[in-house]
């Protein structure tokens, strides 16, 4: 059964049997989170969710980042929103997900509870992600494209009970047991996104709370199905037509899917960033300005033609608008969270927004259905008074093979923690996680961390 040999690999797997590269990578998807739940913390929707942790319970097992300390479920749940808000999060191509923003925020948690060593949190987090990744090639991108589901929540409360499990030196059948839990009552649904509503902001917290409160009830003694995805009434049946777990456990123990780990420059949704690298590429290679700019058109696959939307209203809405984003992009140096709400007020984006186009191209239809790890490629044709410009774009800026540098992360984590710590804090954080593998407690990180300076 797939999930019992998963919990075999997580249960066995140890810092000695992870690569250096891959460790490093942990540790960078690790960095990436808390940046960006460092930012969220401050924004509308984590100053909202704050609440939720009750840090005045008497119950004090984990801190909510820069408030405080409640229950174990409850602060991975908070801090894992926090990941998500302001949209700068990293996610997984192959996967169609955000696995990190469910893994650290429950690796951190749990962790800090139990006095974890660093390299004990990386090797958890490595595990995460294999859980992560493979369970959701397996169900296939169709249960996201046909039946609305969010895949961070779907494999997400599996991958986060995993984590857990491994943490809490859970034995094969106990973690089998927590993903079987896990995988019972997962979920999340992408219907949000037809009116820019909140639960695409929680449905990482969903999924770290789900896989974590499995695990408790795994230490009570309750129990779940090893067929629980598989299984003739079990998950991928439930969520797909299309599943093929065929291949889930190749290479397992061989290669690590933390690997094909993205890193994002814009604070929007990864689909879009094709027609904001393919834009920005044109206006640098050929120092356009905005006022020489008369037409952009973007010719796409239905995949992106989604994000083909109305001028937006609201922060959330503005995160899954591709000409929107463009037009943020074109008058600022980044596309932070700071520039995506600014640029809602901006006459100027309005204006330059009016001038974009999104089309529906049978070729590029034809090429995402032949590679689903480029659903978001595009041609762009920028046109000017005098001249028209064109650009092919297939891979994004901060994937594996068009990776962000070390310096590039240090520089985007500086700037995202900026609106919670010092300079000077800051930098200690980012030292404390880069040496995790090498630390003997997370709980000196957490300490950074936990408490507004």
């Amino acid at each position: 059964m797939i999930v019992k040999d998963l919990a075999r690999f997580v249960g066995s797997l140890s810092d000695g049997s992870i690569p250096q590269p891959v460790q490093i990578k942990a540790k960078q998807t690790i960095l990436d989170c808390l940046g960006n739940a460092l930012s969220g913390r401050y924004c509308e929707e984590g100053e909202m969710i704050k609440s939720l942790a009750d840090c005045s319970s008497p119950t004090s097992e984990a801190s909510v980042i820069c408030y405080g300390t409640s229950s174990l479920e409850k602060a991975a749940m908070v801090n894992a929103v926090m990941c998500r808000v302001v949209d700068l999060d990293d996610g997984h191509k192959y996967s169609n997900g955000h696995p990190s923003t469910v893994m650290v925020p429950t690796a951190l948690a749990v962790g800090e509870y139990l006095g974890s060593s660093g390299r004990e949190v990386v090797t958890a987090v490595v595990a995460g992600y294999e859980v992560f990744v493979r369970i959701a090639r397996g169900i296939r991108y169709s249960a996201v494209k046909e039946k609305g589901f969010d895949m961070t929540g779907l494999a997400g409360s599996l991958a986060a009970a995993a984590t857990a499990g491994k943490l809490m030196d859970f034995t094969e059948e106990q973690l089998t047991s927590a993903m079987g839990i896990a995988g019972s009552f997962t979920g999340g649904l992408y219907e949000c996104l037809s009116d820019n509503s909140s639960p695409k902001l929680l449905v990482s917290g969903w999924a770290a709370r789900t896989g974590i409160v499995a695990a408790k009830l795994v230490q009570l003694g309750f129990t779940g199905p090893a067929s629980i995805l598989e299984g003739r009434k079990g998950l991928a049946q439930a969520v797909t037509n299309s599943y093929d777990l065929t291949n889930v456990l190749d290479g397992l123990g061989e290669h690590f899917e933390i690997m094909g780990t993205y890193f994002k420059k814009y604070a929007c949704m990864r689909g879009l960033h094709g027609g904001v690298d393919a834009v920005l590429e044109i206006r640098d290679q050929y120092g356009l300005r905005p006022e020489d700019i008369k037409h952009i058109t973007i010719y796409t696959s239905n995949f992106v033609k989604q994000y083909d939307k109305p001028f937006p209203i609201s922060h959330i809405a503005a995160q899954s608008n591709l000409p929107y984003c463009i037009s943020v992009g074109l008058y600022n140096q980044a596309i932070g969270p700071d520039e995506m709400i600014a640029g809602l007020n901006d006459g100027r984006v309005n204006e330059m927004f009016r001038k974009i186009t999104v089309v529906l191209d049978d070729e590029m239809e034809r090429y995402n259905e032949r590679h689903f790890d480029q659903m978001s490629a595009v041609k762009a044709v920028v046109e000017t008074t005098g001249a028209s410009y064109k650009q092919d774009l297939y891979v994004l800026s901060g994937e594996p093979e068009k990776p962000l540098s070390q310096q590039e992360l240090e520089d985007k984590f500086v700037f995202l923690a900026g609106k919670a710590l010092s300079a000077e804090r800051s930098g200690l954080v980012y030292d404390r996680v880069m040496e995790l593998d090498t630390g003997d407690d997370i709980n000196s990180l957490m300490k950074l961390i936990g408490k507004p300076e």
